[in-house]
């Protein structure tokens, strides 16, 4: 899924000439995101990738808090059905991704 979203972020850079960058996001209180994917340095998709769905991490739900802005998703290999929280949190399959 890395090598995936880099080369994704490096397509929209080298061809439509747009400043993406991935990151990951680990805090203090040990939250931790998979991956970022920036715009101009702010947040667009803030994604956790799992096998499947247990439940909506602490961690994403504190960052659609603080961006509500950005499309904050649980991506899963098989999740138990696609829905959205009432914070906005999305779960999907990583097909739809």
């Amino acid at each position: 899924m890395a090598a995936h979203l880099f080369k994704w972020c490096q397509f929209q850079h080298d061809v439509l000439g747009k400043d993406y960058e991935l990151t990951f996001f680990k805090d203090r209180n040990n939250r931790e995101i998979d991956f970022i994917i920036h715009l101009n340095g702010q947040p667009l998709y803030i994604l956790e990738v799992k096998q499947s769905d247990t439940s909506i991490s602490s961690a994403l739900n504190y960052l659609k808090t603080k961006f509500p802005q950005s499309d904050v998703i649980l991506l899963c290999q098989n999740p138990k059905r696609i829905y959205q929280n009432e914070l906005g949190v999305r779960v999907e399959k990583i097909l739809y991704f």
